[in-house]
């Protein structure tokens, strides 16, 4: 029988313990998962994925899943929804910019309006 070759952090996991997932892909992600089986050798099952000893797993030639900590994944999770925000206040002004557009029709007329809506958000010049 061979032994857990689980190392690092990895080697103190334990079953039903929480720990994060990361998922290599774009946009970078990650959740927070439970361990549900570590095998004698140290592969890691989390819901339907098995994980190597290092807590790799390789997807489909675009996804890679990794075993991280659990405060990493947090992080990883907080600056996601961060990107989110960011992108529903870029959205938010690239519709201001298109109705300002339809309004003042000359891009010399809605800069003012751009600047204002930039200023306002307290975006940087």
């Amino acid at each position: 029988m061979s032994a857990d070759k689980r190392v690092g952090w990895l080697a103190d996991v334990r079953v039903g313990e929480t720990i994060g997932m990361w998922v290599q892909s774009v946009p970078r992600t990650a959740q927070l998962v439970q361990v549900d089986r570590i095998t004698p050798t140290g592969r890691i099952t989390v819901g339907d994925k098995a994980f190597a000893p290092n807590g790799t797993q390789s997807g489909d030639g675009r996804w890679q899943f990794v075993l991280i900590p659990e405060a990493k994944a947090q992080k990883i999770i907080a600056e996601y929804r961060d990107w989110c925000e960011l992108a529903q206040i870029i959205e938010a002004l690239n519709q201001d910019m298109v109705r300002s557009m339809a309004r003042y029709g000359k891009v010399s007329d809605v800069l003012p309006h751009l600047r204002a809506a930039r200023d306002a958000a307290g975006l940087v010049a």
